[in-house]
């Protein structure tokens, strides 16, 4: 097997991912806090987004009108019900109903559900007789199942996988289409995405290589979406399959979608136009101009997003440090978790300006083979492809969030399970891991704990 030339990988200078904005690291563990070097007064901002990101929404009309707007169709009613300090939300720990921060996403080729739409929600604001009483009544219910594989590595190592399939029952508006691809989607960790959005578009482009020319078994692909606010296409840099341009439209559609507020960006309501009910409440409760979130409020929400600070790196041993960064860069792992970016010049904030940052990603699309495949085609990204997922502050997840797990669906519940689900253009890093000793299993995932 041929692997990748050993090179050096560059250790982040005084464990530091994101230069002078790195955070240290303190108890209480989270992942909430600003950027170390943003300046004082622009702090005020960042707390007010971050209260409407925190504290729950509610239906209108209600006293508290800049908090109210809720539904009437959502997932859960406030930010951090996915997205828990700052980090990953709760995975499935098993068989069963899915946990609030998972959202199941429903993809008929390039569209949605023709009555559901492209995700479900299970929760409504109306209030309905059921058998049991009054009830909350949403599009439906969703579980998962898993059917377990034993992947056998070379020295003999047994490690097993699971695969979800997901299923949705009690649908209140009729079936779903026959050919509905059903997935779903974990609340991802949001450090640092202020620092990514400041890479310039053509650094991150020039990594493109769509026809694989020059023969290395991976071509990264941009996803070119739509800059609802810019009237024009961007590179996608957000979500699972890089499906967002910014954090103020990433923003805006999580509102929409997953808790049922419109904003200027997204003003019409998820209702589809069989959903009779929904649509009478969305009638009955909507503001007269129909805008749920004011610009001001989605900006300061945006705002925190963009201002969370990447965590320092955990502490390792020189020798260790290096041999791990070989391993990663060995195993074909950094062709596709690129370690390191410069940000802009001039960045919209100073302070994020012509910082070498350490995100391990290259934010591109790629194959991530049939065992990853949802059937969710998002602009460019068809059901095979997934955005490089970010590494900093991986090996935090699990302290920030016990209950939190790895991959777009909480599929894996180790760093290692989620290296052995890797497989299309990253076959190769499968293969390479497969292969190692006990020992160097141990040291690269060490390593990538320590990011």
């Amino acid at each position: 097997m041929l692997l990748a030339p050993i090179m050096m990988v560059s250790i982040p200078a005084a464990a530091s991912p994101a230069g002078e904005a790195t955070v240290p690291l303190r108890k209480p563990l989270r992942l909430n806090r600003p950027a170390a070097n943003i300046e004082l007064h622009k702090l005020k901002t960042f707390h007010i987004g971050r209260s409407f990101f925190e504290l729950p929404w509610v239906p209108a009309p209600a006293s508290t009108s800049v908090r109210d707007g809720l539904g009437p169709l959502f997932n859960v009613n406030t930010c951090k019900g996915c997205h828990v300090k700052g980090g990953r939300g709760d995975a499935p720990q098993g068989p069963g109903p899915l946990v609030d921060s998972s959202v199941i996403k429903l993809a008929l080729g390039k569209s949605g559900d023709p009555i559901y739409g492209k995700q479900l929600q299970p929760r409504s604001i109306g209030l309905e007789q059921s058998g049991h009483g009054l009830s909350f009544v949403g599009e439906g219910k969703a579980s998962v199942q898993y059917e377990n594989r034993i992947v056998l590595l070379a020295d003999g190592t047994k490690v097993e996988l699971r695969r979800p399939k997901y299923y949705v029952t009690e649908l209140r508006y009729g079936e779903l289409d026959p050919k509905t691809a059903i997935s779903s989607r974990v609340g991802p960790t949001l450090i640092g995405l202020g620092l990514v959005e400041e890479i310039a578009e053509d650094d991150i482009r020039s990594r493109e290589d769509v026809d694989d020319s020059d023969g290395d078994g991976i071509s990264g692909k941009a996803n070119l979406v739509p800059d609802i606010a810019g009237g024009s296409s961007k590179l996608g840099r957000f979500g699972y399959k890089a499906s967002q341009p910014s954090i103020l439209q990433q923003s805006a559609d999580a509102f929409r979608n997953d808790i049922g507020i419109t904003s200027n960006i997204f003003p019409s309501e998820t209702c589809a136009p069989k959903q009779l009910n929904c649509l009478e409440t969305a009638r009955r409760t909507s503001k007269p101009d129909n805008i749920e979130i004011d610009d001001q409020i989605l900006n300061a929400v945006a705002y925190y997003v963009k201002l969370l600070g990447v965590p320092e790196n955990r502490k390792m041993q020189p020798a260790e440090a290096l041999r791990g960064s070989q391993l990663f860069n060995t195993a074909g792992c950094s062709a596709c978790h690129v370690p390191s970016f410069t940000t802009r010049s001039d960045a919209t904030l100073v302070e994020f300006s012509s910082l070498k940052i350490f995100p391990y990603s290259d934010f591109l699309l790629h194959d991530m083979g049939e065992g990853l495949a949802d059937g969710v085609t998002e602009h460019q990204a068809e059901g095979r492809e997934w955005r490089s997922t970010p590494l900093w502050g991986i090996g935090l997840v699990e302290r920030v969030n016990p209950r939190a797990a790895y991959l777009h669906d909480g599929r894996a519940r180790s760093i290692e399970e989620a290296i052995l689900w890797h497989d299309g253009e990253a076959k190769q890093a499968f293969k390479a891991y497969s292969n190692f000793s006990k020992k160097e299993r141990e040291d690269l995932i060490k390593f990538i704990r320590s990011l």
